[in-house]
């Protein structure tokens, strides 16, 4: 039986189904990149950690405070990472909620949007942890930059 849409009911939930997948692929997008950002900052760790440990001297100044800058780089990219993939949680219960919701009659109509919006709160507190990565990479990076022009 089609809708006025001339679309059958069974058609339309499982297009409602699928656009939360279009919400998933961003938030999966989203996590490549903070994986690439933890990558780097993994690099620089282990780039320090290995000069420090064929070095004679201790750890200078300068690589204690680079290492905690890159610490709390990690610790917001960690908490970034944490938010999208309970997004994506959100969004994939999301379609698994809508397809229930039929079977119940609609009876739980609320539930499937109550977590598409979670996911989409989830999103948003994750790109507000990735901005304030940002912001820590550029101070340490115009750190970097005033430490080397000082020498000239």
């Amino acid at each position: 039986m089609a809708t006025s849409t001339g679309v059958s009911p069974d058609v339309q939930i499982i297009q409602a189904m699928i656009t939360p997948a279009l919400l998933i692929l961003a938030s999966g997008s989203l996590i490549a990149t903070v994986l690439a950002r933890v990558g780097r900052i993994v690099e620089l760790v282990r780039k320090i950690a290995e000069a420090v440990k064929s070095s004679a001297t201790e750890i200078s100044e300068t690589d204690r405070k680079l290492l905690l800058t890159l610490r709390k780089r990690a610790e917001l990219a960690e908490r970034a990472m944490i938010a999208y993939y309970a997004a994506v949680v959100c969004f994939v219960l999301t379609c698994l909620l809508i397809g229930i919701d039929r079977f119940v009659n609609h009876m739980i109509y609320f539930v499937p949007v109550t977590t598409a919006m979670i996911g989409v709160i989830l999103v948003l507190a994750g790109s507000a942890f990735m901005v304030s990565e940002c912001r820590v990479a550029m101070h340490q990076l115009r750190g970097e930059i005033d430490e080397v022009t000082s020498h000239n």
